[in-house]
């Protein structure tokens, strides 16, 4: 299964103007062999913060489930 979201927003805070946000994530998962299964996501998250900085953050999490 594959899975894909996007998002872009604005922010602000009380001592700046509005500024842009945005989201990204995306999955993918692996069939079901006998009881596991895998799953990969990566995100990107783009975050003004207040010092007119903009905070970038990138991760990638990696899953096996196990079902019984």
């Amino acid at each position: 299964m594959y899975q894909a979201a996007a998002g872009w927003g604005r922010q602000r805070d009380s001592d700046s103007a509005w500024r842009n946000a945005r989201l990204l994530e995306a999955s993918v998962t692996s069939p079901k062999t006998r009881n596991w299964f895998l799953r990969a996501s990566v995100g990107y998250s783009n975050t003004p913060i207040n010092t007119g900085y903009t905070y970038d953050y990138t991760q990638l999490m990696l899953e096996a489930f196990m079902t019984f």
